[in-house]
């Protein structure tokens, strides 16, 4: 339906007396002073053009130019809200904060900056490197505009260049130095189970894992040695010379320091000490090449290697084993 509508008699009247011949208007572009459009004859219509260089057309058709965030509602023109009135509006990285609002003249017009809980977009995900070496990888996902922990997926097992001590061999209870490489424990050594020697038929025997070894006691007769029970028996660096014994097995494994093949002895009344006896009436002799063990006197591997370094492990008892070269489990 279409509604019309005359120019105002003097408007049209002061247009002829000037000679003027009003040109229509295009629909496009020109507006009727009373703010309704109208057609290329002149005639009013409904139809209500897009905004354009800061015109805007109302709801009732009424054109007035675009009033901005801080202008005053025109008259005529409905206001968008009640003076004085407040209001929050969603703002924010994901639409959860409010942007306070005040009404002044009509217009709502911004309070304040917006008052945003979150702290990142929803969805959005952060990737660090993590770990002992910084080789693993932490993944954080943004779930409700918060970080989620993260759980640190790291291959490694260790700290690169770390040394350390695992178990090993039977029922892991020896031990083998170990160092980090590449975040992996690598064998450095190899490995140690304690225990000790047992002539068994005649033979040799390595007793892995014997309860004694660790008891800071050494004793060769059981069969302990410093490659066999190391904890108790590593007297290898003192000087035995002087030494606290009951008889001369307590002597065998500390150092031999004097100048010459020989034995040790224990001697004494009221003390008792090892004391090296320098010969070669035994040492390398013929007749008498096999190791000496007696409780009156002990050749070792280093007062007397020609004769105790072991060639077969052929034994009568265990204090026979202990020169023997302990094995790996």
């Amino acid at each position: 339906m279409h509604r019309t509508s005359t120019l105002p008699l003097l408007t049209l009247a002061l247009l002829l007396a000037c000679g003027g011949n009003p040109a229509l208007p295009s629909l496009s572009t020109d507006y009727r002073p009373g703010g309704l459009p109208t057609d290329v004859a002149g005639e009013a219509t409904d139809d209500v053009p897009e905004p354009r260089d800061g015109i805007v057309p109302t709801e009732d058709g009424v054109v007035v130019p675009d009033p901005g965030p801080d202008a005053v509602v025109p008259d005529g023109v409905a206001p968008e809200c009640e003076s004085g009135g407040i209001r929050g509006t969603a703002c924010g990285l994901n639409g959860n904060g409010l942007k306070p609002q005040s009404c002044v003249d009509g217009l709502w017009i911004d309070g304040g900056p917006c008052q945003d809980p979150d702290a990142c977009t929803n969805g959005d995900v952060q990737k660090h490197p993590c770990g002992l070496n910084d080789r693993g990888l932490w993944v954080s996902t943004c779930v409700g505009g918060q970080w989620a922990p993260g759980v640190c997926q790291d291959p490694d097992v260790c700290k690169d260049g770390d040394a350390g001590v695992l178990g090993c061999g039977k029922n892991d209870a020896g031990t083998q130095a170990q160092w980090c490489k590449a975040g992996a424990w690598a064998p450095d050594g190899p490995c140690v189970q304690p225990g000790r020697w047992r002539c068994i038929d005649n033979v040799c025997t390595a007793q892995f894992g014997d309860a004694a070894c660790g008891d800071g006691i050494c004793s060769p007769r059981n069969g302990e040695s410093p490659t066999s029970c190391p904890a108790d028996c590593d007297m290898g660096t003192v000087d035995g010379q002087g030494q606290d014994c009951k008889d001369a097995v307590d002597c065998v494994f500390y150092k031999w320091t004097a100048k010459g093949p020989g034995y040790w002895e224990c001697r004494g009344f009221m003390r008792r000490t090892c004391n090296a006896v320098v010969t070669d009436a035994y040492c390398g002799t013929s007749g008498y090449d096999y190791c000496y063990f007696d409780a009156t006197g002990m050749e070792t591997i280093q007062s007397c290697p020609q004769d105790c370094t072991p060639q077969y492990s052929n034994c009568g008892s265990d204090l026979e084993c202990i020169y023997q070269e302990w094995p790996a489990p």
